[in-house]
């Protein structure tokens, strides 16, 4: 990383004193965290201050924020410098909560010089030429997508998933000999197991599609705007621990281990719908019941951000995956409802905007 790390750590840590922890009389805190991630480190700065208003948090890095303490130009200048060198995905992260903190990240590649490339790579399985072509050319409209390979049938559509490690596999389900859900079921016994969207001219195999935890299906012939839907999907899931640092990245888990009564539960993250703090305690609303864990929520926060989690209140972290509906309230506020759910969950106004932004990608 060379100069790299030094010349962004020191304003983090200045910024997160300066402008964070300051004027606070007692328990102060700033976190450093680095994460190795291969070709990459994942540094994180975090303090425990006063955090950020939603209006600061749309600008800050982008321009330069004067304020009593000082002139926004060392944020400002770092981000700057960080982008130009390495690509605007290599620009700060910002996650902020007013009154309880905020975490401040990036990525820097080890071999100085080297270009931030965050794209998915994905593996177009079809017995026809002409329907990879046509997928091919509607995902050549996301440059963080990359098509690794394709396959005509299932054979070969294992052995290159195998060759290739694909992030994603599209999947189409009707094929000779080989069909696509027994393709499926081979890739989930992968060390490495691919996303899978499904693709289809029958509707009526969605079910089968979801039984074996697709991402997503696609009814053929191929629509611009389905398939920007599924994209959306596949980039909550795999670019936005990237693009969206909360803390430390860990490697991608499938359950949330909670404790009840000396037993424990295993939870998939994917069926939960929400959660929310009570009696010193977080209560957990999934699929398959409801839990209680002593974690504080912002762990929580820190732990599901990568997995499309979205912090809505200061007692409310949501899955994104399950919004339904955003109605106005009162005083900026808003009502959410999420799908299975019964309950409307509060939005507080300092969480609306991005909220919103998030929504729409």
């Amino acid at each position: 990383m060379g100069k790299s790390l030094p010349l962004t750590l020191q304003p983090l840590v200045e910024n997160a004193i300066k402008h964070g922890i300051k004027n606070m009389l007692e328990n102060s805190l700033v976190t450093i965290r680095f994460k190795d991630e291969g070709n990459y480190i994942v540094l994180s700065v975090t303090d425990n201050g006063v955090g950020m208003s939603e209006d600061v948090l749309q600008v800050v890095g982008k321009k330069q924020l004067p304020s009593a303490s000082g002139t926004g130009m060392g944020i400002y200048n770092v981000n700057r410098r960080m982008e130009m060198t390495f690509g605007r995905e290599a620009g700060l992260r910002f996650t902020s909560i007013p009154g309880e903190g905020t975490t401040v990240a990036c990525k820097l590649p080890k071999k100085e010089g080297e270009p931030m490339r965050e794209q998915m790579k994905a593996l177009l399985v079809d017995d026809e030429r002409y329907a990879r072509q046509e997928l091919a050319f509607l995902l050549r409209s996301y440059d963080f997508i990359k098509i690794a390979g394709e396959a005509r049938n299932g054979e070969e559509a294992v052995i290159k998933a195998v060759q290739l490690q694909p992030d994603v596999v599209f999947l189409d389900m009707e094929m000779p000999k080989i069909g696509g859900l027994e393709v499926a079921r081979s890739l989930q016994e992968l060390k490495k197991k691919p996303l899978i969207v499904f693709a289809t001219a029958y509707p009526q195999f969605a079910a089968k599609a979801f039984r074996l935890e697709a991402i997503d299906y696609l009814l053929k012939p191929y629509d611009a705007a389905e398939l920007a839907e599924t994209v959306q999907r596949l980039h909550r899931h795999l670019l936005t621990p990237l693009q969206s640092i909360g803390g430390p990245v860990e490697a991608p888990a499938k359950k949330l281990a909670v404790e009840m009564d000396g037993e424990i539960n295993y939870v998939l993250i994917q069926h939960i719908y929400y959660m929310f703090r009570e009696d010193k305690m977080t209560k957990i609303i999934a699929k398959t019941g409801e839990f209680e864990i002593k974690a504080s929520l912002r762990e929580m926060e820190e732990k599901l951000v990568q997995y499309g989690f979205f912090r809505i209140h200061k007692s409310y972290l949501i899955n994104l995956e399950y919004v339904k509906k955003l109605s106005p309230w009162f005083n900026g506020a808003y009502l959410l409802e999420l799908h299975h759910v019964k309950d409307q969950l509060p939005v507080s106004r300092n969480y609306v905007k991005t909220l919103k932004k998030r929504l729409v990608w």
